[in-house]
């Protein structure tokens, strides 16, 4: 098992979210709506500078440290359930890690609609840019090995229940992050994410896109039409 914590630097991560929030910002880009939503964000973004707090952590397992049964992966003394998982070519898989990563506190405490969007928007801009700088040296790490790196699964999607957050968070160290699980099972500050990906042979097919936002019964995968092989 080997544990990573990452902040990452101001100037990447400022670039990362500039580029990703002008893109979200539902105008033309060059056009005179783009021009004034931009001048009006960046005002936004000035007041919310002091609750950047970009923090990120992994924890890798490697081959005879986790075990991979149907829905379900154990590893560091936590079993996390997935429908998704009975899907997946186990033979393909080599590592894991488990994730979690925050933006920081984004609240806005204007009562202006606009700014509040702004806010909003920034916040998922700063957590997106940095799931793309994690995954990019998770997949780093994986072609040092000739492997890699599956798609992301988390509480929430590909038929994971929300509850599963608990038990990432006994394998990652919320605390030292930041983060927290509020009495509704949510985490917190909001613009937090936590999940896993794995490490992965060459040939390994993630599960159906569709896939992804599944909220099936458990054990729906086995009788799912979007999978044929569930038919035959």
């Amino acid at each position: 098992m080997e544990k990573v914590f990452f902040k990452p630097e101001r100037a990447g991560a400022d670039a990362l979210a500039l580029g990703l929030f002008s893109e979200r910002l539902g105008a033309e880009p060059g056009s005179a709506a783009f021009e004034t939503m931009k001048r009006e964000a960046e005002a936004v973004v000035k007041k919310l500078r002091s609750a950047f707090g970009a923090k990120c952590e992994y924890v890798g397992f490697g081959e005879g440290e986790f075990t991979l049964s149907g829905s379900r992966l154990a590893a560091g003394g936590v079993t996390v359930e997935c429908r998704a998982f009975e899907r997946m070519e186990k033979e393909a898989v080599r590592n894991v890690y488990f994730c979690a990563c925050t933006a920081g506190e984004f609240a806005c405490t204007s009562e202006d609609d606009m700014e509040q969007f702004y806010a909003d928007l920034w916040g998922g801009a700063y957590l997106d840019g940095l799931r793309t700088l994690l995954e990019d040296e998770l997949a780093d790490r994986a072609a040092e090995e000739g492997l890699t790196l599956s798609r992301s699964f988390g509480p929430g999607f590909y038929g994971m229940d929300v509850s599963e957050t608990v038990k990432i968070a006994e394998i990652v160290d919320f605390d030292e992050l930041g983060m927290r699980i509020n009495s509704a099972g949510v985490m917190e500050p909001p613009k937090s994410c936590a999940g896993l990906y794995f490490a992965v042979r060459e040939g390994f097919e993630d599960p159906e896109p569709e896939c992804k936002d599944c909220r099936g019964n458990e054990g729906g995968c086995r009788f799912c039409l979007v999978n044929k092989k569930g038919c035959d």
